[in-house]
């Protein structure tokens, strides 16, 4: 006779579930970062006097915005303004320069009659900001600004105009977006790293960078308290000097700083995102987060399980990148089984240590569910499969 002996099998693995890249990125805050820019006397090195007005300006946005102010203050070379073009006298205006009381050299440019103020507002915040809210100005009012556009050479805000009063707003919208690339171009190859214009020097691993404070302090809240700030030497002598970081993890900081893009290509994003949080940038923090997610992705895709995902989770939990240190909890406790073994997992303790355990995957009750299977198997001398056995025949 035969006897047919069932063993029971291990319980099934739960599906597993990898842990989706949620890292949230704020809104950008370059436009309007650009626009408290806007007759700010704050690192003002041009003044306007429009009707009875003084309006304060930066030579730096508005040479990318107006070949006009380019070829005035010769953005084309590799050296500093030729102080020579401030004496050029136009039609509409006049041109001189004067120093101001911290003894940097101030431009002061005088127009005549036939520019309003209120309507030179206008034009202000197109070249900042690259916007232009006609829709609250008389008709009046933007045959004026078109004027001006054509006065400045600004040829972009003369097209926007066009587009408005032709009711052809898609195509306007169509020219912003273009406008804030071209600037953006503009203000990446020109002045990034050169000379042009610059009013201030870091010095980085010995290396001198040139920058441009207007858009350094207009931008981060932590180089406008330290190149304004009365308590700070850098704030008289515009020179700061850096120590442990790279030359291409500052560089990559300038070109987000100028226009908002991020070159990871250029630099190790781990070097970028140390930078951010030294310098309380949030959003960049963020972007460096979501970047270096997205390379984890890839790699593990790619079957390579040799990331040290516990030396990734300790940096970004000393840099303050809570998000990307709560991705890394969630892999690491996916990779439970693997990463448990290796080395570096001692280096996990407190509250990372207690979150990763409680969320391993397969979970504690499977391993549990799994002893008891193997318990139960050595006490039925079975082995691990169902089997067919033969018994005597009696």
């Amino acid at each position: 006779m035969f006897k047919i002996v069932h063993q029971r099998p291990p319980p099934p693995l739960p599906p597993k579930i990898n842990p989706e890249i949620y890292i949230n990125v704020d809104s950008s805050s370059y436009v309007a970062d650009l626009r408290h820019m806007i007759n700010n006397p704050l690192c003002a090195d041009v003044q306007f006097h429009v009707e009875s007005a003084v309006f304060h300006a930066h030579r730096v946005v508005l040479c990318a915005s107006s070949m006009l102010f380019a070829k005035m203050f010769d953005v084309q070379q590799e050296t500093d303004v030729l102080y020579n073009e401030y004496d050029a006298t136009h039609s509409f205006m006049t041109v001189s320069k004067r120093l101001s009381r911290g003894g940097h050299v101030v431009t002061v440019i005088s127009c005549s009659s036939e520019v309003k103020a209120a309507t030179f507002l206008q034009l202000l915040e197109y070249v900042y900001t690259g916007y232009q809210r006609l829709e609250r100005v008389s008709w009046e009012m933007l045959d004026e600004v078109e004027l001006l556009g054509q006065l400045f050479d600004i040829p972009q805000l003369v097209r926007h105009c066009h587009y408005f009063r032709t009711c052809n707003l898609a195509q306007a919208r169509k020219t912003t977006a273009a406008v804030r690339g071209r600037f953006c171009d503009i203000i990446r190859n020109r002045f990034v790293n050169h000379m042009c214009l610059a009013d201030t020097r870091f010095v980085v691993n010995g290396v001198n960078i040139p920058a441009h404070a207007p858009l350094l302090v207009a931008r981060c809240d932590v180089m406008a308290v330290m190149l304004t700030g009365n308590s700070f030497c850098e704030s008289r002598t515009r020179k700061v000097n850096l120590q442990d970081t790279s030359t291409e993890g500052f560089l990559a900081l300038l070109e987000y700083l100028y226009t908002d893009s991020v070159p990871f290509s250029k630099t190790d994003p781990i070097d970028l995102l140390v930078l951010a949080d030294r310098f309380c940038l949030p959003r960049l923090v963020a972007l460096c987060e979501q970047h270096i997610a997205r390379e984890v992705e890839t790699i593990m895709k790619l079957g390579d399980e040799d990331l040290d995902l516990i030396g990734l989770l300790l940096t970004a939990q000393y840099h303050n990148a809570v998000q990307l240190h709560a991705w890394c909890l969630d892999i690491i406790s996916s990779k439970f089984e693997l990463i448990s073994c290796r080395r570096e997992f001692a280096l996990l303790e407190g509250e990372d240590l207690a979150y990763v355990e409680k969320h391993q995957y397969p979970s504690p009750s499977y391993f549990e569910e799994k002893e008891e299977c193997r318990k139960a198997v050595e006490a039925d001398g079975q082995g691990r499969r169902w089997r067919i056995g033969r018994c005597s025949v009696m």
